[in-house]
């Protein structure tokens, strides 16, 4: 993401999903896995690995962390909201995958 000292919104974090999500509730496991397990996203890794990967990037506790103190104040229980959606469908993919799903 942009520079340290860049504010944050919803609309501008760039969410792991291939079009921006109108609301929290529109990042769902499907749409994840459609932009994360694509054809077309990370060739050279497993599905797995990307999946790992994006866990460590969107984990909620690292967004607290990292990021949280730079968005803004009005959008943080919807960036929070986000990340618990985003950390949710994410462990669902990897859940699947072990099991051999998708």
């Amino acid at each position: 993401m942009a520079g340290e000292s860049t504010y944050l919104t919803y609309s501008s974090i760039p969410w792991p999903v291939a079009s921006e999500p109108l609301a929290p509730s529109s990042l769902t496991p499907s749409r994840i896995s459609e932009f994360l397990l694509s054809t077309t996203h990370s060739t050279l890794k497993s599905p797995m690995d990307r999946l790992r990967d994006a866990m460590k990037l969107w984990h909620p506790d690292k967004w607290e962390g990292k990021h949280m103190s730079r968005v803004v104040d009005t959008d943080k229980e919807t960036v929070r909201e986000a990340l618990g959606m985003v950390a949710r469908g994410l462990i669902e993919l990897m859940h699947a995958q072990k099991l051999g799903r998708q």
